[in-house]
């Protein structure tokens, strides 16, 4: 499959709305990763980390408690589910990351949309942070994947 040009990937059309309007309102929430959001339990949603204004790694929480178990669980010491190379380096730089949400109901169809939002934020913005980005050029840089991916 192609890669998709920015244009493209504006104009998919995700739970009814633009990935252009979806970029446009991202909620930025005071205190950053290091507060406890206890404002956002159970609300489901996705969370970026803005370093600089460039976007560096996007989560999503859709379980119990929402985005304020996320955020509190990529924040605490490593464990299953939070010690990949993104919340690694969220730990690392988290004094000085912004933090954006976007909000959703609690209902079960905004887990579909929350995931597959999630898919075409990455392809959009393609944060540095995203685990699997990384294992893709870790695979480049040692000669396992071709070229044309």
């Amino acid at each position: 499959m192609a890669k998709r040009t920015r244009d493209e990937l504006l104009s998919l059309v995700v739970c009814g709305r633009s990935l252009e309007e979806w970029d446009a309102v991202w909620e930025e929430v005071r205190g950053g990763f290091a507060a406890d959001h206890s404002q956002l339990v159970d609300v489901p949603g996705l969370a970026r980390a803005l370093l600089d204004g460039e976007v560096k790694y996007i989560l999503r929480a859709t379980e119990k408690r929402g985005l304020q178990k996320g955020l509190q669980r990529i924040r605490g010491k490593p464990q299953t589910g939070n010690k990949g190379f993104g919340a690694q380096m969220i730990r690392r730089h988290i004094d000085v990351l912004d933090l954006e949400i976007l909000r959703f109901p609690a209902s079960k169809g905004s887990v579909d949309c929350i995931k597959t939002l999630k898919s075409r934020m990455i392809e959009l913005h393609q944060p540095e942070w995203d685990g699997a980005r990384q294992k893709r050029l870790a695979a480049l840089q040692i000669g396992k994947l071709g070229k044309s991916r």
